[in-house]
């Protein structure tokens, strides 16, 4: 209070007595259930956001795996579609369909036929 008074240019009374400042006490009980509440909280969510974090980490790689399954499967059935073409190709060709009528006993048509209906 003298200080305050000696900043503001006021007189200095003796009988002033400055108040003195009162602490609240908090037993240190209280104060150690806080803490240890607190730091319990702290820990959990600590413990909570690591076990989200595996979760989510463990299914991102079972969706990785199965992708690549996935594209194993298609470029299985890519080969295999080409495969299928080039039998395509093979069996339609000319010189084999003219070897093949020969065998079941056709031959070539001198003329063009229409069929009517009657």
């Amino acid at each position: 209070m003298a200080r305050e008074l000696a900043r503001k240019n006021l007189p200095y009374i003796e009988s002033q007595v400055e108040p003195k400042l009162q602490l609240s006490t908090v037993p240190l009980g209280k104060v150690i259930w806080v803490r240890v509440i607190f730091v319990f909280l702290l820990v959990s969510a600590i413990i909570g956001v690591g076990i989200l974090q595996i979760k989510l980490h463990s299914e991102t790689i079972n969706y990785k795996e199965g992708i690549s399954s996935l594209e194993k499967e298609i470029d299985q059935i890519i080969l295999e579609n080409e495969g299928l073409k080039k039998e395509v190709e093979k069996l339609s060709s000319p010189s084999r369909l003219y070897q093949e009528g020969k065998r079941l006993g056709m031959e070539p048509a001198d003329k063009i036929l229409e069929v009517t209906k009657y």
